[in-house]
């Protein structure tokens, strides 16, 4: 074996799927190389022909495909309302927004927006890149996420902007998130654990 990772074995799971006539199979297959470093991938799939019609893999479980869709079309409502209220807002106030959270101490920025990441000392050395504090204002307001939605709510109260519109539709947002939690609590308790028939493991490539 060279020093890369090559095909070591492969851990087989098998579940009793939901009508009870077939099975869903779960796969771990572990990589390791000269130096016992491991990576492992993992695939699923559901043997059995009529669950596969009716539902999906999740994680260790099948879920209906219904409920699937339905996390699907809640999902997406979010993020397009995320979406409008993001350009709207830049289109709007982004000079505004910049304005206030360069004028402010950078611990202060970071604590505002709720930075993850990059931790505070890297926050700190990306704004004294060139052009570093539009980068960084620019990418944390990238994408149509509600953490993104927040940051801006949070910048513009700051800056005691107040838009009708933009509250209009804050209120929407918060009710499609809360609709959206309750689809989740949902698919959650729609999720089926079938019973281990079988496990074993292999020895053939995958690939």
């Amino acid at each position: 074996m060279a020093n890369r990772m090559e095909h070591h074995k492969t851990e087989n799971f098998e579940y009793a799927c939901v009508c009870g006539k077939g099975s869903y199979t779960l796969k771990w297959h572990t990589y390791r190389d000269d130096y016992f470093n491991e990576d492992i991938k993992s695939e699923g799939k559901i043997d059995c022909p009529i669950c596969r019609e009716t539902h999906q893999l999740n994680g260790y479980s099948l879920v209906p495909l219904e409920m699937t869709h339905k996390v699907r079309e809640v999902t997406e409502a979010v993020r397009n309302m995320c979406q409008l209220i993001r350009q709207y807002s830049l289109s709007r106030y982004r000079e505004e927004m910049f304005q206030y959270v360069t004028s402010i101490p950078v611990v202060q920025w970071h604590r505002l927006w709720k930075v993850g990441s990059p931790a505070i000392g890297t926050f700190r050395k990306d704004l004294k890149t060139p052009d570093g504090q539009r980068n960084t204002f620019n990418h944390l307001l990238s994408g149509n996420y509600e953490s993104n939605i927040n940051r801006i709510f949070a910048t513009l109260e700051k800056c005691e902007i107040e838009d009708q519109q933009l509250t209009s539709w804050e209120y929407d947002l918060q009710k499609l998130i809360e609709n959206k939690l309750v689809v989740k609590d949902q698919e959650s308790k729609a999720l089926f654990n079938g019973k281990l028939l079988r496990k074993y493991d292999s020895y053939v490539d995958p690939k």
